[in-house]
């Protein structure tokens, strides 16, 4: 097997839309960005199909102050969004003044999966939250979009995200799974936390075999870094149930969860979504 090249992690675009998933995001995003010595870039999206629909004869807002509808017009509307983007770059500004990183920050038009889809593939990990400013208890489309379907690794905030001292990573054997491994072990490394690894098993073999691959892969990790080792462990699945997963990382003190996209891709065993959200840590997309 060929040796494991590192991941070097050296530009983090943050997507911000002022909402407390975005805020969760842009914090997680600070702290990663100094302990790697990264740049920050905030990307903030004008979302042009809100703007389009403000311009049909049916759009209707409701005032803050007689609770009543009104007609919603285009140019109320794009002052608004003018004004989300403001509030947005200074959050920014505060949050990476306060961690002395690199930072720069961009408005784009368009429709923010496209949009943040696109300018990713300039950046070594994108960050967002779960939500976004749309209601619901699920992921919003643009996290569905870059998480699952995206190429470049995407870290997923939720907005009651608990601090821990572990990073887990899921290692299923495929190419996606050694990429996870290999960026949670250099995470892991850069932040001074313990590393679990997580191997899924269906009762035939117990998972040795995927037990002695991730051994050896940490094995050529280590050699090949020459840094300060980081302090391992391999824990064994029987299910990858969203609520059993998240109450072990809850006990394992999780503050990141990297996964393999090949096992939440269409199709695949694990609802990454409702395991972050349960076990309350960030999530990393990876492969």
């Amino acid at each position: 097997m060929k040796p494991p090249e590192r991941r070097r992690i050296r530009r983090i675009l943050v997507a911000l839309d002022a909402s407390a998933d975005s805020e969760a995001a842009l914090e997680l995003s600070a702290g990663l960005a100094a302990r790697l010595g990264a740049e920050l870039v905030g990307v903030y999206v004008e979302d042009d199909s809100l703007v389009g629909v403000a311009g049909l004869p049916f759009a209707q807002e409701v005032s803050s102050l007689s609770g009543r509808p009104r007609p919603l017009q285009a140019r109320i509307l794009r002052d608004q969004l003018k004004a989300l983007g403001r509030r947005s770059r200074e959050r920014l500004r505060g949050v990476a003044e306060v961690h002395r990183i690199t930072w720069s920050f961009r408005t784009v038009q368009g429709r923010p999966a496209v949009r943040l889809r696109e300018l990713a593939e300039e950046a070594d990990l994108v960050t967002l939250g779960i939500r976004g400013r749309t209601p619901g208890r699920g992921p919003g489309s643009t996290t569905l979009a870059l998480g699952t379907r995206g190429r470049i690794p995407t870290l997923v905030a939720p907005r009651n995200r608990r601090a821990g001292k572990t990073v887990h990573v899921l290692y299923d054997g495929s190419g996606a799974g050694r990429e996870a491994l290999v960026t949670a072990t250099e995470l892991a490394r850069a932040s001074g936390q313990n590393l679990v690894v997580l191997l899924p098993y269906d009762g035939s073999d117990e998972g040795g075999g995927l037990e002695e691959e991730a051994r050896k892969l940490l094995q050529d990790l280590e050699a090949a870094s020459g840094e300060t080792k980081v302090a391992s462990a391999l824990q064994k699945l029987s299910t990858l149930d969203p609520i059993h997963l998240g109450d072990a990382l809850i006990r394992g003190h999780s503050d990141l969860l990297v996964l393999p996209r090949s096992a939440v891709a269409q199709g695949g065993r694990l609802d990454p979504w409702a395991v972050a959200i349960k076990g309350g840590c960030s999530l990393l997309l990876v492969g």
